[in-house]
C-alpha cells in the first residue's frame, strides 16, 4: 500500500507459488483439491472463478467433461490498484490485474491479464461491499470471461 495523497492509494500484489515434489514425487500426483487456481474477484478479475490455466484434455482423459479446469502446480499472480476515497465510507478503484497457472514446477505460462473498475462500499460495522466489472485483455475462451463481480468481506 503506497499513499499517493491523502484520499488516494495505490495497492501492488506480487505472488509467486509454486510445488516442489521431492524425491520420486511427482507434480501429476498432486491432487485436484491442493492444485492452485486462479480467475475471479480475488485473484485476476473479469474472469470466470478457477478458469485461468490448464483444462481437461477429452483426448487425454475422455471421461472427463472438457473445459474443466485442472489447477496446476505453479502460479504467479499481480495485481496494481488505485484506490480513491469519493466519500467517508465509498470508494472508487481501477485495477489491472494478471495471472499464469503451469502443470510444470517453476513454470510460467501465458500471463492473463484484465483490467477495470469498481467500488467498496463499508457497511454497518465496516463490513465491505465490492461490486465492479472486469475486462479481460486475453481469454483462451468466451466462456472463462466474468465481467460483473461482487464480494462480501476481505479487500485487495
Amino acid at each position: 500500500y503506497y499513499p499517493v495523497w491523502r484520499r488516494g492509494t495505490f495497492k501492488t500484489r506480487w505472488d509467486f507459488k509454486f510445488f516442489f515434489p521431492l524425491g520420486q514425487g511427482n507434480p501429476s500426483l498432486v491432487p485436484l483439491s491442493e492444485r492452485f487456481f486462479l480467475g475471479g474477484e480475488t485473484t485476476v478479475r473479469g474472469y470466470e472463478p478457477y478458469r485461468i490455466g490448464p483444462k481437461f484434455n477429452k483426448r487425454k482423459a475422455p471421461h472427463k467433461e472438457t473445459n474443466d479446469p485442472t489447477g496446476g502446480v505453479s502460479s504467479v499472480l499481480f495485481s496494481f490498484e488505485y484506490n480513491q476515497q469519493i466519500f467517508k465510507m465509498v470508494d472508487g478503484f481501477v485495477f489491472f490485474d494478471g495471472g499464469s497457472i503451469s502443470n510444470k514446477e517453476f513454470h510460467v505460462h501465458k500471463i492473463n491479464m484484465s483490467w477495470g473498475v469498481g467500488t467498496r462500499i463499508e457497511l454497518a460495522n465496516r463490513v465491505p461491499l465490492t461490486l465492479g466489472v472486469g475486462f479481460p485483455i486475453n481469454p483462451d475462451d468466451k466462456s472463462d470471461v466474468h465481467k460483473f463481480f461482487f464480494s462480501m468481506g476481505g479487500q485487495f
